[in-house]
């Protein structure tokens, strides 16, 4: 072994430390308090960096040169040492493997996991039409403090069938809010149709729904995901006819999307229209979250 480096055996790496030392000393700094002969100052950790050791008595002139405060100084304001880090006034438990634990205490707390889980959800399905549904005669419903509506890609008409339901219910089952992602709108009917007033307003006739349905139908039909670069005269004037269409497609669905939120404005609710994905994923991406208040 190297006269001029420290004489502390590091077990773990089954070798002698390489640190060099001062002359005069047989072992490094970091080491130096293994060494019961020593004749020196009592090292500590560093109370910036535990993972290194200094001299208690020049722990001040340390603190200057350290290389962690370097780090802390570099930091910016927005990171704080152990901000998030919990109860750190509590002492953490002791990590004993199960197969070490007396089985008793396993199972009791395998007994208090069963009865935490147990939450009692009573699940009931009503086979039925939504158009002949009636949420205030389900006796489930009627129990439940607050009722909200969820439901996904409603086709056509069901979306106002399923508004008509919630909104016909409000006072006597408290049907507070819903979600519901629009699909279809060439499928709705003209006598379901909630909106009907909204498109009055805009001087919409009866006989022209059909023809909005229609057209609501370009916005979805003629979407092409992967077009390619180079066209000819003739495609370039075909794509651009299509995106004219699919244009008009979308003002009919967002219209006839405003106009249920007009009508579940007139029933209380505070509504609003969201995209809830993008067009790449899916074309029927835009949904309806409406809540309203429970005296």
């Amino acid at each position: 072994m190297n006269s001029d480096h420290c004489k502390f055996f590091v077990e773990r790496k089954k070798r002698f430390c390489r640190m060099t030392v001062k002359k005069g000393n047989e072992y490094c700094g970091e080491h130096m308090e293994k060494n019961v002969t020593e004749k020196t100052s009592k090292r500590i950790p560093c109370p910036l960096d535990d993972s290194h050791t200094c001299f208690e008595s020049k722990l001040k002139q340390h603190l200057k040169v350290c290389n962690a405060k370097r780090l802390l100084d570099a930091r910016p304001d927005c990171i704080v040492d152990g901000i998030n880090g919990g109860d750190v006034d509590l002492q953490a438990p002791e990590r004993i493997p199960l197969t070490l634990l007396d089985q008793n205490v396993v199972e009791n707390v395998i007994k208090k996991v069963e009865s935490a889980a147990d939450c009692s959800i009573n699940i009931v399905r009503i086979r039925a039409d939504i158009a002949d549904l009636c949420l205030n005669k389900i006796k489930e419903v009627k129990s439940s403090k607050y009722t909200v509506g969820i439901a996904k890609h409603l086709c056509g008409a069901a979306t106002d069938l399923t508004l008509r339901c919630l909104t016909n219910s409000t006072e006597d089952t408290g049907v507070s809010g819903l979600i519901i992602a629009f699909c279809c709108h060439h499928r709705c009917e003209y006598i379901s149709y909630v909106g009907k007033k909204y498109l009055q307003e805009c001087g919409f006739t009866p006989e022209e729904f059909p023809i909005l349905c229609s057209i609501a139908s370009w916005a979805t039909c003629g979407y092409v995901k992967n077009r390619q670069a180079s066209v000819t005269e003739k495609e370039l004037s075909d794509e651009k006819r299509r995106e004219t269409r699919e244009s008009i497609g979308r003002k009919v669905k967002s219209l006839l999307n405003w106009g249920r939120i007009k009508y579940l404005e007139s029933m209380g609710f505070d509504s609003k229209l969201y995209y809830y994905t993008y067009p790449e994923i899916s074309l029927e991406n835009m949904c309806v979250v409406a809540t309203r208040k429970i005296s």
